[in-house]
C-alpha cells in the first residue's frame, strides 16, 4: 500500500512539471516565465501602472529631495501645550513660569484658543488644526512641515515650525505664508 501511495505521488508531481522544459545543457528545469537572467519576466498581458510624482494623491507635488525623512512629528514636540504671553524683548520662553493643570483645561472659556494639541500626524487648537503632509526639516525636537489646514471645506495649507526648547518645557511655533500669524508664538508644556 505504501509503495502504491509513493508511486501515485511521484506521478502527480511529474505531471505538475510536465510543461516545464529541461535545459539540455545543464539538466536543470527552466521556467518559461523567467527571463534569460533567471529573474521573473513580466507576463505579456501585464498592465504597467506609472508611479505619480505626488504619490498618487493628485496634488502634483514632487516629493522632497530626502524622501527617506520620517513623516511624523517628533516625540518631544507631541503633547498638550498652553500658549503663554510672549516674553519681553531679549527674554526667552524659559523666563515664564510653567502652566498649571487648570490653565490646560480645554472647556474653560479662559483657555479657548490657547491650547495646542500635537499628535504624530498633526496638530489642533480651538477650531483649527492641520494634518501633516510633507516634512522639510526634522530633528528630535524640531519640525518644519506643510500641513493640510482645510477648514469649513476651504482647502488650505500651512507651513509651520514647532521647536521645543528649555529641556522640553517650552515650544516655539512659527507660521510662514501669506496668512501667517506674525512673530513666534510661545507655549509651555501642560502637566500630565
Amino acid at each position: 500500500m505504501k509503495k502504491l501511495a509513493i508511486l501515485a505521488l511521484t506521478v502527480v508531481l511529474a505531471a505538475c512539471n510536465a510543461d516545464v522544459p529541461a535545459d539540455s545543457s545543464s539538466g536543470t528545469v527552466q521556467d518559461e516565465r523567467s527571463s534569460d537572467d533567471g529573474n521573473p519576466a513580466t507576463p505579456p498581458d501585464a498592465v504597467q501602472i506609472p508611479v505619480e510624482p505626488d504619490g498618487g494623491n493628485g496634488s502634483g507635488a514632487v516629493p522632497p529631495a530626502d524622501a527617506t525623512m520620517e513623516k511624523s512629528i517628533p516625540l518631544a514636540v507631541r503633547g498638550k501645550w498652553r500658549e503663554i504671553i510672549a516674553p519681553v524683548a531679549g527674554a526667552s520662553g524659559r523666563d515664564v513660569q510653567n502652566v498649571t493643570a487648570a490653565q490646560c483645561v480645554n472647556s474653560d472659556s479662559k483657555n479657548m484658543g490657547k491650547i495646542l494639541n500635537i499628535r504624530a500626524d498633526g496638530f489642533s487648537f480651538f477650531e483649527q488644526g492641520g494634518r501633516l503632509l510633507t516634512v522639510q526639516e526634522r530633528s528630535a525636537s524640531r519640525i518644519r512641515a506643510t500641513y493640510d489646514t482645510t477648514y469649513a471645506d476651504t482647502p488650505t495649507r500651512g507651513d509651520y515650525v514647532f521647536d521645543v526648547q528649555d529641556g522640553g518645557k517650552t515650544l516655539v511655533m512659527r507660521e510662514y505664508g501669506d496668512n501667517a500669524r506674525p512673530g513666534p508664538i510661545f507655549y509651555k508644556k501642560c502637566p500630565r
